[in-house]
């Protein structure tokens, strides 16, 4: 399978830029943007403290395959240049510094494709060792560089040039590029965000948020080597409540915050900086791994839940969910309500005659037929064997009888082809009972008035419907159809 190929589903992030002209385009200003960002963050004579170009300009080049072109990497380069020499840089520095750049993307990028062959994104926690590795093969890169420009732009040493640049540019990349790796399309992300914001639990949900702000100022006023640990507990809240893109966000704005801040407020000191770029910037798995633990057990839990109330053959829901539904259905009363029986005929013959095979799959067809006929709010399940219910409101008598005539039709002009190509004619006897609900009937009266409509049916010679009307006293009212209803 090609890279761009694989790259498709999680390229997106823009839907309007498409082609290699406008992604490079894109690329380019990132690149730009993110590098004066981070010049302004620039100590005297020494790199930057958060220098964003390099993890945007590879996590661009990850997301948006079309960005990765000759083109691509030449106006990233020239957005470097331009944003070192219009602050100030000498050509010479603009260019190294440019050089040790392009060589950490170049290294980092290919790392990540071979370790996750292709794969972008960040799933599940084995990903984010795959992305560690990537970001440390993208720093040790940049590190051989900026050793041996170290002396030349520095007028520092070798290793110490090269300790302070892979620690650097490692602390940024584990920062930044799990935002991008995980971040939505742009108009998905919008919807989420309205979405949220009109949750009416969204307020409490915020919590997680100021409990971080509150840390994150707690530990800016106490100071001290230990206080980079205060925010750890919110961002651990933060990830068993928000998604993974949250999470990483979160953790990214806090990391970046308490880094320059201590930065800036601290006497330049190289093993100091390197000590303190690493400690905060190692926080950043955790939450983010926790978080992919917690989407991963959610959405195995709803996988259970929904095996739990689906029938495995049809994947209606089985009698458990259906009684369940139905009650909190007829709890909310309000509006002529009505259940449907239906029975296969003569289905044990077909299962002694053609296998169990065969009729399996005269169930699923059945069940397929009957779902395609209800609207999304109706209710159906397999109740067990041939038999089926349907729980219908807001029509009359009438309207019920129509539809359970247009699915006895639906199902009986068709014949099933079951497993030995034979093509086999099935019908259904439907028995219909319909109720004004007042949020005082139960399920259980619904199903047993339908059923004995259901019994005059097979009484009545079968592939019929039979419709009863029921009273708010639950006696029988009348009866629609005298036998067959067509």
């Amino acid at each position: 399978m090609s890279e761009n190929k694989k790259n498709n589903d999680s390229s997106s992030i823009w839907h309007p830029i498409q082609g290699p002209l406008g992604a490079g385009l894109t690329l380019g200003a990132l690149v730009f943007m993110g590098s004066l960002l981070g010049i302004l963050t620039r100590m005297e004579n020494h790199l930057a403290s958060f220098w964003l170009a390099n993890a945007i300009m590879a996590g661009v080049l990850l997301r948006i395959p079309a960005s990765s072109t000759l083109f691509g990497w030449l106006v990233a380069t020239l957005g470097f240049l331009a944003a070192d020499l219009i602050t100030g840089s000498y050509p010479l520095k603009a260019g190294l510094l440019t050089l040790a750049n392009l060589v950490g993307v170049a290294a980092i990028r290919a790392a990540y494709l071979r370790l996750t062959r292709g794969l972008i994104g960040i799933h599940q926690p084995l990903a984010v060792l795959h992305l560690a590795c990537a970001c440390a093969c993208g720093a040790a890169a940049s590190g051989m560089v900026g050793g041996l420009i170290n002396p030349v732009l520095f007028d520092d040493g070798v290793l110490i040039g090269y300790l302070f640049w892979f620690v650097t540019e490692f602390a940024n990349y584990i920062g930044i590029l799990p935002v991008l790796l995980t971040a939505p399309a742009l108009p998905d992300l919008c919807r989420r965000v309205v979405r949220y914001m009109t949750t009416p639990a969204y307020r409490a949900n915020l919590l997680p948020v100021l409990l971080l702000m509150v840390s994150c100022v707690g530990a800016q006023l106490i100071g001290g080597p230990g206080a980079i640990a205060f925010p750890v507990p919110a961002l651990l809240w933060c990830a068993v409540s928000y998604s993974t893109f949250a999470t990483a966000t979160l953790t990214l704005l806090t990391s970046a915050w308490m880094l320059v801040s201590y930065s800036n407020s601290l006497p330049f000191n190289a093993e100091a900086m390197i000590s303190l770029r690493l400690g905060v910037f190692l926080i950043v798995p955790g939450p983010i791994m926790l978080s992919l633990l917690m989407q991963s057990n959610n959405s195995l839990l709803a996988t259970l839940k929904h095996m739990a109330a689906r029938d495995g053959l049809t994947g209606v829901s089985n009698r458990l969910d259906f009684m369940e539904r139905a009650r909190q259905q007829l709890r909310s009363g309000g509006s002529p309500v009505g259940v449907m029986m239906i029975d296969l005929d003569h289905f044990k013959a077909i299962n002694d005659t053609h296998g169990h095979a065969a009729g399996d799959a005269v169930l699923v067809s059945v069940a397929s037929r009957i779902q395609h006929c209800l609207r999304t709010g109706d209710l159906l399940g397999r109740l067990g064997g041939e038999e089926f219910a349907i729980l219908i409101d807001g029509h009359s008598a009438e309207e019920l009888a129509a539809i359970a005539e247009r699915i006895r039709l639906t199902v009986v002009q068709a014949a099933v082809r079951i497993p030995e190509g034979v093509a086999l004619p099935v019908t259904m006897s439907i028995g219909v009972a319909v109720a004004e609900s007042d949020g005082r009937l139960s399920i259980e009266q619904l199903l047993a008035a339908s059923d004995a409509a259901l019994y005059r049916a097979k009484n009545e010679g079968r592939n019929r419907v039979v419709v009863t009307s029921l009273l708010p006293d639950w006696s029988a009212d009348a009866e629609f159809g005298q036998g067959a209803v067509r």
